[in-house]
């Protein structure tokens, strides 16, 4: 993951009442979480999008592995999803990258954003790129190649993997854990947040880190 140089959401969940109370729901404890944290020339960050919002990503056009990415990025937004307990976040894919929040691309295929103020380097398996914005509680915009759209992230996957299915999917489905916020890989090598994910799916352990990730003030917000 690229951590290049690369509101504060409450998280609160209220209960509605009728005409009796209710209690809030319980966090249970985020026992087995490892750091998150993204580290930055300042110190430690939290990044992470705002709490109940949608995170709208979108595969760049062209390419022989267009479907594959597609379908990795629906099987990982999927398995995200799925494990956050109380809405905290939601991955969509869309169509159009003029929608996007977020563009997958293999490395062989030009970028529909302009990337020049904050190039990706060279990917390994997979790079998700997002630059600090000068106040550094936010992050800059990848603007489309034509002006506009509000694209905050860049993930490359790298050729050979994006045309193998599985490895797709499994890439992909960890840098989506780097574009929720997880900014560190975990100690684990069994956790899908590993430095080279074995698998397509969050462990326990990425499970922990995320919901924690997602009842943790944000000193950065994309």
């Amino acid at each position: 993951m690229s951590a290049r140089a690369c509101a504060r959401v409450a998280g609160l969940l209220a209960c509605a009442l009728a005409l009796a109370g209710c209690d809030a729901p319980t966090v249970p404890a985020r026992t087995g979480a490892y750091p998150f944290a993204l580290q930055t020339v300042a110190g430690e960050v939290v990044m992470r999008w705002p709490a109940g919002g949608t995170v709208r990503v979108a595969v760049a056009p062209g390419g022989a592995a267009a479907s594959n990415l597609q379908a990795a990025v629906t099987a990982g937004a999927a398995q995200w999803n799925a494990v956050a307990l109380y809405g905290e976040y939601e991955l969509v894919r869309v169509s159009d990258v003029a929608d996007a929040d977020v563009v997958v691309a293999g490395s062989d295929v030009p970028l529909p954003v302009d990337v020049s103020a904050c190039p990706p380097s060279s990917p390994g398996f997979g790079l998700t790129t997002f630059c600090l914005s000068p106040d550094g509680r936010s992050l800059t915009t990848f603007p489309l190649a034509g002006g506009g759209g509000h694209i905050r992230m860049v993930v490359t996957v790298l050729a050979s993997f994006a045309t193998d299915g599985a490895a797709a999917r499994r890439v992909v489905a960890h840098e989506l854990g780097h574009v929720l916020g997880i900014a560190r890989h975990s100690p684990n090598p069994a956790d899908l947040m590993a430095a080279a994910a074995p698998t397509d799916r969050p462990g326990p352990a990425d499970v922990a880190t995320v919901l924690a990730l997602y009842h943790t003030p944000a000193t950065v917000v994309p």
